[in-house]
């Protein structure tokens, strides 16, 4: 009678469907991982925009003294910033008194996809002369 040697070790082939097997999930992961990556600096964009516009919103909305301004559009770095302040008649208001219009647009190229918020508000207050 012949002994039976005890294996020692992996044989190539198993080590080869092994290796095949780690690369096939680790390109996975990559993938889902690069997915997120940019998906946080999607919405990382989107965040600075939101606050960007809600600073100018504030700045040309506070006080109480306002004019009609047409469409101001201003860069900030990769940001455009567009503004309006509008005006409308106020039904049994004081000659001085109007209703304002606020909006602030910011947009910026993200990933080839051109993204943009708008912000605004209405304010009643009195005619700057």
């Amino acid at each position: 009678m012949s002994e039976k040697r005890a294996q020692k070790g992996f044989t190539l082939l198993e080590t080869l469907v092994a290796l095949a097997v780690f690369a096939i999930s680790m390109t996975a992961l990559l993938g889902i991982f690069s997915a997120g990556v940019a998906a946080y600096q999607r919405e990382k964009t989107v965040s600075e925009m939101q606050t960007l516009a809600s600073n100018r919103l504030a700045a040309i909305s506070g006080g109480i003294y306002f004019r009609e301004r047409e469409q101001s559009v201003n860069t900030l770095g990769e940001y455009k910033i567009s503004e309006s302040v509008t005006m409308a008649a106020l039904p049994r208001a004081r000659s001085d008194q109007a209703l304002f219009h606020f909006t602030v647009e910011v947009s910026a190229q993200d990933f080839g996809a051109n993204r943009t918020v708008s912000l605004s508000t209405y304010r009643i207050g009195h005619v700057k002369k």
